[in-house]
């Protein structure tokens, strides 16, 4: 049986999924998976919107695909929220997920009429420090040094040295773990043994 949708921000449940945003964006977004792009490591909207609905499962509310974009401009993406009370679905509200030309994300929940309901998010705490193999490779006269994680691209830097610093202005430490490798393609490999605090779950 199809459940009846009806559109109410005056619930409760609106201010509930306002407080949930800014408890838990922040997490979703250290979560979720960046592309690499236009030459650096970009958050993408669909891969954010996927790891907070992942986030929500446990919850009543979800965000759908119904969309809306402010001036038709297709980058103004603002979700509508709902809110499943076991007999209807409620769409209580809309998330803006939109990414920016620096790779990062603006977000923020408003009613459905626009206006915006929520604060800043939090700031995510770094729950665990981790030692982690990171493999930094470049080509002889390129100057861009691409690093890989977990066999995954993890940041893209101008030069070792920004590498380095990046690490060290995280409070993390970096050496070298084995001997430098030449790849077939002559790209020159280096794997560097990293220590770094990481936000690695959220509540």
């Amino acid at each position: 049986m199809k459940q009846t949708i009806i559109y109410d921000d005056t619930t409760p449940a609106t201010k509930r999924f306002a407080k949930w945003y800014e408890n838990n964006f922040n997490y979703a977004l250290a979560r979720s998976p960046k592309e690499y792009s236009w030459g650096i490591n970009r958050h993408v909207v669909a891969n954010v919107k996927r790891t907070l609905n992942n986030m929500l499962r446990r919850t009543k509310f979800s965000i759908t695909n119904n969309v809306e974009h402010a001036h038709n401009i297709g980058n103004n993406n603002a979700f509508e929220v709902a809110y499943n009370d076991g007999e209807k679905e409620i769409i209580i509200a809309k998330i803006a997920i939109n990414d920016d030309m620096y790779g990062g994300i603006l977000s923020y929940v408003t009613d459905l009429e626009g206006h915006k309901i929520s604060k800043k998010p939090k700031i995510p705490v770094a729950k665990k420090t981790t030692t982690s193999i990171y493999k930094a490779m470049w080509w002889d006269g390129h100057k861009n040094i691409i690093v890989h994680r977990h066999g995954n691209f993890w940041k893209s830097f101008g030069s070792m040295e920004d590498f380095h610093s990046y690490i060290k202005q995280n409070g993390g430490t970096i050496e070298k773990y084995g001997n430098l490798q030449v790849a077939p393609t002559g790209c020159l490999i280096q794997n560097y043994e990293v220590t770094m605090k990481e936000v690695l779950n959220y509540k």
